[in-house]
């Protein structure tokens, strides 16, 4: 499966979607990990992290690669690229 979002693409980033509320499954939002930022989906949340998978899941850099992401790490939710 190729990736939603693909390398190199503009998106427009939603900051304020999780101020109130939790990422849900099946959301792609924007986070920071190693001074780099990644579009992933989530997959499932576990207390205040957050298990991310991308789309191509054979060749992919995610939570297998990672570990799970903190909540303070996900900057917003993607609204269209």
């Amino acid at each position: 499966m190729s990736p939603s979002i693909p390398d190199g693409s503009f998106v427009l980033v939603y900051n304020w979607a999780y101020r109130k509320k939790h990422p849900a499954p099946g959301e792609i939002v924007v986070f920071k990990t190693g001074g780099e930022f990644y579009c992933k989906r989530i997959k499932n949340q576990i207390g205040d992290n957050y298990d991310l998978a991308g789309d191509n899941s054979r060749d992919n850099y995610d939570s297998r690669d990672f570990g799970l992401v903190h909540k303070t790490a996900i900057l917003g939710r993607v609204l269209l690229r």
